[in-house]
């Protein structure tokens, strides 16, 4: 069952969400980036293939979809993902967050702040704002670039002298099981951004290197099976066993090994 939803921030934005109730005992937020909204074609899909496994909440940050706001840049969209954590607290046994480049950088905020969700995966998340330098003439760019302008209205206001000023420590903080999925080439999030990062996580931090210089989504959308395989394989080695939902038998090829999933230096 399909349901839109409104939830109130803090700062007082509406922010509409997509939830899919399947009765599962997991949930799973799902929270955009620059450019994109809950209503889009890779994220309907992403929705989808995901409530197989879990009942997930998709939401529109502010400024993006039809929820209400400007989009900051990672400076206030902590808001939008806590105000979706509360809704989701107490419904599920547990709450899986994976957040997308600045939604990426506002879902790490929100789980530090708000402490309810169990596992974080962040896909092409930024060190820190400053240092984002995109490839605009790269293949890659063009075509992310094409399809984003060309496939509906999104973004109704943004305000860039407003970003977010987290600084690359923060994954420190960072104590639940997380995951951190990047491409080799990503023409917005560069490498660099990737090597920072594991300066500061813990064990309890894995990553997985895609090759291509996909950015956040389309990480998924280029590689949709492999992509969500290993995401299925993360959760169920991270959460102890204690993951019963995925039959893996059911899938198409062969289960990627647990060792498919590089670990921090």
């Amino acid at each position: 069952m399909l349901k839109e939803i409104i939830l109130k921030t803090e700062d007082s934005e509406e922010i509409y969400a997509d939830w899919r109730v399947k009765g599962h005992e997991n949930s799973f937020l799902l929270c955009h980036g620059f450019l994109q909204y809950k209503d889009s074609r890779i994220f309907r899909l992403m929705a989808e293939k995901l409530s197989g496994y879990f009942d997930v909440l998709s939401i529109d940050m502010r400024g993006h979809g039809k929820s209400s706001g400007v989009f900051t840049y990672g400076s206030r969209e902590k808001y939008d993902v806590k105000a979706a954590l509360d809704f989701l607290r107490g419904k599920y046994r547990k709450t899986y967050v994976m957040g997308f480049s600045l939604g990426a950088s506002a879902s790490l905020q929100a789980v530090l702040e708000n402490k309810t969700a169990d596992f974080l995966i962040l896909v092409s998340p930024p060190s820190r704002f400053g240092k984002i330098f995109p490839r605009f003439w790269t293949r890659a760019a063009f075509r992310a670039l094409i399809g984003s302008f060309g496939s509906g209205k999104k973004v109704r206001g943004f305000n860039i002298f407003s970003a977010g000023k987290c600084g690359t420590d923060i994954f420190s903080e960072l104590t639940i099981p997380a995951l951190i999925i990047y491409s080799d080439e990503d023409w917005v999030i560069s490498k660099k951004h990737i090597r920072d990062i594991r300066k500061y996580t813990k064990p309890n931090v894995d990553f997985v290197e895609f090759a291509g210089s996909a950015h956040a989504e389309h990480i998924f959308e280029q590689n949709q099976e492999v992509f969500l395989k290993k995401l299925l394989n993360w959760i169920g080695r991270s959460g102890k066993n204690n993951f019963q939902e995925v039959d893996y038998e059911q899938m198409s090829h062969k289960q990627i090994p647990v060792d498919m999933v590089e670990t921090p230096y």
